[in-house]
């Protein structure tokens, strides 16, 4: 931003209101959300942005190599093993993968309940074997049965024991969803492991410092948040956001507005025609799987606004991240 304004040709003031115009719209306004997304090396790496102004959603996505994750030659489990995703296969439920999780997730106070899951890994096992064994046993009469036409014998007490057979085996397979339904649910509410290299701590003072870039300023006057900058300048009304919507919303009107409106398509055309991005243009309301995709849901429900629309609930997105995820 400081660039922008020495471009620009302006004095220190524009740089302020730079700062404070982008540092506004990301954090105490509703107008425009800033967010930068950068996925795995499997999938695009994004940079999004969401323009309030135009009841719209831009987003920027750039496509990488494709990554394949390593695998352990003796289990054939992935890199995945050890992540809250490699809990997702059921060849990262082993007891060790379970014990690699628990422990990488204590170091963010969170106890994951490890005995419930193997307990369902257990049962989820158990009735896969039994439904394998079902499915066998009836392709077996099945075919028998037209062995036995061909004799011309009766075959009506091998149908009886096909239908039986047909019985148990759709019991099993709903016991085998109910299962799965309660080991996602369990899953869902886990947060991401961190990385290894990150050290554990109660505070923030356990926070271990791996770069510093530049020289951090030094200023002969005291610095003011951008809530007082902005109540010094006519283009920034935070009393009249409050009135329309609430605390921390914000009217821009006149120059600051048009500023706001040049960082956004400066920020566009910057990535768009110099570092290889494509813009796209997303929606503002997704539906549920999309939210439990990027991991808003079902933790955040009750932070999220929610419409429901013919039997099904649709939710305003927090950011541009959202959509643009998932695009893939």
């Amino acid at each position: 931003l400081l660039t922008i304004a020495s471009r620009m040709r302006r004095s220190a003031h524009l740089a302020t209101v730079c700062a404070l115009a982008a540092f506004s719209v990301s954090v105490a306004s509703a107008t425009t959300a800033f967010s930068a997304a950068f996925a795995a090396p499997s999938n695009p790496r994004m940079l999004s942005l969401m323009g309030g102004r135009r009841a719209a959603v831009f987003g920027l996505r750039r496509a990488l190599p494709v990554f394949s994750p390593a695998r352990n030659k003796n289990t054939g489990i992935s890199s995945l093993a050890g992540s809250v995703a490699g809990l997702y296969q059921a060849k990262g439920r082993t007891e060790e993968a379970v014990e690699q999780v628990a422990q990488q997730l204590s170091k963010k106070k969170f106890q994951l309940d490890s005995a419930t899951i193997l307990k369902i890994e257990a049962e989820r096992k158990a009735i896969q074997a039994q439904v394998t064994v079902l499915q066998e046993e009836r392709n077996s009469k099945s075919k028998s049965i037209g062995i036995l036409k061909s004799k011309g014998e009766d075959i009506a007490g091998v149908l009886k024991e096909v239908d039986g057979l047909k019985s148990k085996m759709q019991e099993a397979e709903g016991k085998m969803k109910s299962i799965e339904e309660q080991l996602e649910s369990i899953l869902l509410s886990v947060p991401n492991t961190p990385h290894t290299s990150v050290p554990p701590g109660d505070s923030e003072d356990a926070n271990v410092e791996v770069l510093k870039w530049g020289d951090i300023p030094k200023f002969d006057f005291k610095v003011k948040d951008h809530v007082d900058v902005g109540a010094g300048l006519a283009g920034m009304d935070f009393a009249v956001g409050s009135k329309i919507s609430g605390a921390r919303f914000v009217q821009l009107a006149g120059d600051v507005a048009s500023l706001h409106r040049a960082l956004i398509q400066y920020m566009l055309d910057t990535h768009t025609q110099e570092h290889g991005y494509s813009e796209v243009y997303v929606p503002y309301i997704v539906n549920e799987e999309s939210l439990i995709g990027t991991g808003q849901l079902p933790k955040f429900k009750e932070d999220l606004f929610m419409t429901r629309h013919q039997d099904r609930d649709f939710y305003l997105i927090p950011t541009a991240e959202v959509p643009v995820t998932n695009i893939m």
